[in-house]
């Protein structure tokens, strides 16, 4: 009996258990319903993860195919139904119809759901409509661009992710004349550039309606300056009509650390020669660039360290630090090399001695050899040293002897 009263409670206690479990489990797949709030609904309703830029304005918004609608109608008894947008541009609701959407703003055609719904029975029901899922479609992407193709994008993508996911202008691009085909057969046409130095959003628009982009190509003869120097990215590059170059620099060059900004080099050709002119930084918003220039970016005038040092070389200009410094960080002397002979020559040609100098931009630092080295060379033993001495004496022995 009592083996049977055991069985009978150990049973219980592991059916308890697997019921428990089971409890558990359909509480983590249990959906969280939120209240529709607005246009979009909350995380929950979406089939697809997209990253919005901020909230989508119902005027702004264009329905097309493949948009998906959550629609609540509340009664006696609430129900519910997600309905997409068919390719034809309708959509279908059970026991009310089927009507158009496509091409209508947000507001529009929510407002018309809505309608329809209470003209079809429902008039004194509540009813909510709102956008639950983004629809996804195609457009190409052609011209001055280095992955040109076809790709897959939504209404709230910007023309400047779509550009980089084509892995961004090609050099020769006009980025003030891309071209964008929308479905309505209108063309737009964006001057890129503005949004690059001013940020203005109206040159970096949603693609909300769009089947083609075109960049066109510049023309390397009459559209494009040459960029030489302390940049990443030289090359011919598209000037615009009465670019300055201060905009030029900012919106399309990308400058090595070393790049000396203070000037700018422009060679210019004027008749059959090249005229070269140097533009400070404080001119670079009044310089006009023309097609042909040929702009230099220089190099930052370094320090030279040269002489008995172990690491004679250019090195980077750090403001404060002396003769010394720089031969510290040339790996300091050479056994033959002397910290009691160091010059420095000025940019301007003047001279000045000692290891406590003010380096400046553009100095040479010259360590010369120690007294030692130039009286004994390579020789390294007392003995030798000391055949080397002998060998003077006896030569001024022998030259004063002859004389007297």
């Amino acid at each position: 009996m009592i083996k049977v009263i055991l069985k009978i409670f150990l049973t219980f206690i592991f059916v308890s258990q697997i019921a428990f479990m089971q409890m558990q489990e359909e509480g983590k797949k249990g959906t969280i319903y939120e209240q529709p709030t607005g246009y979009l609904m909350g995380e929950v309703s979406l089939k697809q993860r997209f990253i919005l830029e901020k909230v989508i304005n119902p005027e702004d918004y264009i329905i097309g195919p493949g948009d998906e609608f959550y629609i609540m109608i509340v009664t006696d008894i609430s129900f519910d139904y997600r309905t997409r947008v068919n390719p034809n541009g309708y959509i279908v609701l059970p026991g009310v119809g089927k009507f158009r959407l496509a091409g209508m703003n947000l507001k529009d055609g929510v407002e018309k759901v809505v309608d329809i719904i209470k003209n079809n029975g429902y008039k004194e029901a509540k009813i909510i409509v709102v956008l639950s899922d983004i629809r996804n479609f195609k457009v190409q992407i052609l011209g001055a661009i280095n992955k040109p193709g076809i790709y897959t994008i939504t209404p709230v993508i910007r023309l400047s992710e779509l550009i980089d996911q084509a892995g961004g202008f090609n050099n020769l691009a006009k980025q003030n004349e891309i071209l964008i085909f929308n479905n309505n057969n209108e063309v737009d046409t964006v001057d890129f550039t503005m949004y690059l130095l001013t940020g203005d959003q109206e040159n970096n628009p949603f693609l909300k309606e769009c089947k083609m982009i075109f960049i066109p190509f510049g023309s390397v003869d009459s559209e494009c300056v040459e960029v030489r120097g302390e940049v990443y990215n030289q090359g011919y590059y598209v000037v615009k009509n009465n670019e300055t170059l201060n905009d030029f620099l900012l919106r399309l060059v990308n400058v090595k650390p070393t790049a000396d900004l203070s000037k700018v080099l422009i060679r210019r050709k004027v008749s059959s020669e090249r005229e070269i002119i140097q533009v400070s930084s404080d001119n670079f918003d009044d310089f006009i660039l023309q097609p042909g220039d040929e702009v230099d970016i220089l190099a930052m005038e370094g320090v030279t360290v040269l002489g008995y040092v172990k690491l004679p070389r250019k090195y980077g200009y750090i403001p404060g630090l002396t003769a010394h410094d720089y031969i510290g960080i040339a790996g300091g002397v050479t056994e033959k090399g002397s910290l009691n002979k160091v010059t420095v020559i000025r940019k301007n040609g003047e001279i000045e001695k000692g290891l406590n100098v003010l380096i400046e931009r553009g100095d040479i630092i010259m360590v010369k050899r120690n007294n030692r080295d130039i009286l004994v060379g390579e020789r390294s033993s007392i003995l030798e040293i000391t055949a080397s001495l002998m060998s003077v004496f006896l030569t001024y022995l022998a030259a004063t002897k002859y004389y007297k």
